[in-house]
């Protein structure tokens, strides 16, 4: 189990992974007027769990490049991003 809770910055940042799994199940990131996540070009896979992005400056959860998987688990909560809520390319 784990928490990441923050309001300055990016929450979470996961990027260039080149096998395996970045496993953040019965976790909880919880951001309130941060930059979102960013998950980027992942060739292993990455599970979130219990995700909530309030009032993102920008994007709330980017998911660009690789060819891992990422599942998103239970309550993913984006809300009131300044840009695109949910960016998947």
């Amino acid at each position: 189990h784990g928490r990441i809770e923050t309001s300055v910055g990016r929450s979470l940042l996961i990027a260039n992974t080149t096998d395996g799994l970045v496993d953040l199940t019965d976790s909880e990131i919880e951001e309130d007027g941060g930059d979102g996540i960013k998950l980027l070009n992942n060739d292993g896979d990455v599970i979130l769990d219990n995700v909530t992005v309030k009032d993102a400056s920008g994007i709330g959860i980017e998911i660009r490049g690789g060819a891992g998987q990422v599942s998103l688990l239970n309550e993913i909560e984006i809300e009131d991003a300044a840009g695109t809520a949910l960016l998947i390319t």
